[in-house]
């Protein structure tokens, strides 16, 4: 059989003998509005085009569609262009190139035809079959009927159906809190930006003129990509690269050569730049001397000013602007309005304090990023997997989770664990937030007491609260930044962080989180058990008291005896 090349536990059984070709066309008539549809490449669906009137088309006849219909582009098949009608797009009409077909509910469950259908299986057999059949390889409906696809008993159909859409509705979660993660994380230095420039702006300040020269790029000539200035040995950069680099600029794409040179302006290494037009507030520091055209201001700090707290100044007024500028200033800015805008006059040991407190928090943010794009491929790779095992039978209840969707490190699943029971997240409707301290408590005594141990676990050493890893927080970082976990700030003594799952996903993740070995997910409750319910000082005596070893370091020492 030409397309069996899927390995199922199930028959496979021609579409001819469940489904049947229909045919509701009708004439278009002037005056009556009706509602167009396609069919999305990639197993995506039918999604509404437009409504038109009767008069407006020239098609001579549309078909209406109905929910549970499977339709198909007679052309597009074979990229994955067919689907089963939902509710919401019953009632849509399509032309002739979209070949229609009702289910015989006795056999076929719809929904497994429509989870078939997003596999890259399904768009062969499609293909396949759409191979000769004309120039342009359209499938022919009688040449559609004959594919073949695995096909279990219709209770069967419905079981597998209802675990795959359990498991895609969690993926489907999964993201939504990725993008919530990333979202909340490009915020955060936008809002701590604007917390200490507010607060220091009520200081003494001075006009940013006071503090660096600003002096604006040049290009004279238009148009401005005339190639008989290009090519020389003058790096030339535009807004494009400012916006797409970091905090440095460090590569151009093009050059000037000395004509070139001769209408523009250089800057030195270590100039800022900020775009004044198209992109407005983009910034960065020059890394090598360049030139720039008139839409760029170049920034060149005085003595006693720090170009990397301007750099960060500047990050901030991109996003106030309108607050402390002209009200022009939202659409457009120039040296007269950038000139007398305040800018806080610190020491420039406070400055330098500021810069390293920022750049640490930006890289903690780009550490985050990082981390969702090297595992966004393992997510974008989990719905196919789940379908992959379902129409080959081998698809398990309970056998993906959402931690399974971040590729979770065993070690980390298990700092999860005992986050959601130190939260009493099984038992409480809502989680208690977890302080950052107790919890670093609970991974040492795990390590150090629990009988069943992981591959790989913490290394601690001696440190202000007692035993300390920075590798804990390392790992929360990674459950922040996929969703797992939120964050805040604590009033606590320690100064330390409270970290708790996320409340309103409690019902839907209590449970699902994590897939580990029983005997760990036992040790993890064990040792809350054993001690979650001692409060701070309380767990710092015993942990000092059972290891003394780690608490030379401690700001507790009162709690040593």
């Amino acid at each position: 059989m030409a397309n069996m090349q899927m390995a199922s536990h199930y028959p496979y059984v021609p579409l001819k003998n469940f489904l049947r070709p229909v045919d509701r066309s009708e004439s278009p008539e002037p005056g009556k509005t009706y509602r167009l549809f396609g069919v999305k490449w990639w197993g995506e669906g039918v999604y509404e085009r437009e409504a038109v009137d009767g008069s407006q088309t020239q098609y001579k006849k549309l078909s209406r569609i109905e929910t549970d219909d499977i339709v198909i582009n007679k052309i597009w098949a074979r990229h994955g262009s067919v689907a089963v009608v939902s509710p919401e797009l019953a009632g849509c009409y399509g032309g002739s190139e979209f070949p229609t077909f009702i289910p015989n509910y006795q056999l076929l469950e719809p929904c497994w035809l429509h989870w078939m259908s997003k596999t890259p299986m399904f768009w062969q057999w499609c293909e396949e079959k759409s191979f000769g059949t004309s120039g342009k390889n359209r499938i022919r409906p009688e040449q559609f009927l004959e594919i073949e696809i695995p096909l279990p008993p219709l209770d069967e159909q419905r079981r597998i159906v209802a675990q795959i859409e359990a498991l895609a509705a969690r993926i489907v979660e999964a993201r939504g809190l990725r993008q919530q993660a990333m979202e909340e994380a490009k915020a955060l230095i936008i809002t701590e930006r604007a917390r200490i420039f507010e607060r220091a702006l009520e200081g003494r300040t001075q006009k940013l003129s006071a503090v660096a020269d600003l002096e604006r790029g040049k290009f004279s000539h238009r148009p401005r990509n005339d190639p008989r200035f290009f090519g020389g040995e003058h790096p030339w950069i535009q807004i494009g690269e400012i916006q797409s680099a970091g905090k440095y600029i460090t590569s151009y794409s093009e050059t000037l050569n000395d004509e070139g040179m001769a209408i523009s302006r250089k800057f030195p290494k270590g100039t800022l730049l900020i775009s004044i037009a198209a992109t407005i507030g983009a910034v960065g520091i020059l890394d090598f001397d360049c030139c720039v055209p008139d839409s760029i201001v170049a920034v060149i700090p005085k003595r006693g000013y720090s170009s990397e707290f301007i750099y960060h100044y500047l990050g901030y007024l991109r996003t106030h602007l309108e607050d402390i500028a002209p009200q022009s200033a939202q659409k457009n800015i120039n040296l007269r309005i950038l000139s007398p805008l305040p800018f806080p006059d610190l020491p420039y040991k406070q400055q330098e304090q500021v810069v390293t407190y920022l750049d640490h928090l930006q890289f903690r943010i780009d550490s985050l990023m990082a981390l969702q794009a090297e595992t966004s491929a393992e997510l974008d790779a989990l719905l196919p997997s789940i379908l992959d095992k379902a129409f080959k039978g081998e698809l398990e209840v309970g056998q993906v989770t959402l931690a399974d969707a971040f590729g979770l490190a065993e070690r980390q699943r298990i700092l999860l664990d005992l986050l959601v029971a130190a939260s009493r997240m099984e038992t409480l409707p809502e989680p208690e937030p977890v302080n950052i301290t107790p919890l670093m408590k609970y991974a040492f005594l795990f390590g150090m007491e629990a009988p069943a141990q992981p591959v790989q676990w913490y290394t601690f050493y001696a440190y202000d609260y007692g035993p300390f890893s920075k590798e804990v927080y390392d790992d929360l970082e990674v459950l922040v930044s996929a969703g797992l976990v939120t964050r805040e700030k604590s009033n606590t003594p320690s100064g330390a962080d409270y970290t708790a799952p996320l409340a309103d996903q409690a019902d839907a993740i209590r449970g699902q989180l994590t897939s580990l070995p029983d005997n760990l997910r036992q040790s993890v409750r064990d040792i809350i058990a054993a001690y979650g319910h001692l409060g701070l000082n309380d767990l710092l005596r015993l942990v000092y008291r059972k290891y003394p070893d780690y608490t030379i370091q401690s700001k507790r020492g009162d709690l040593r005896g």
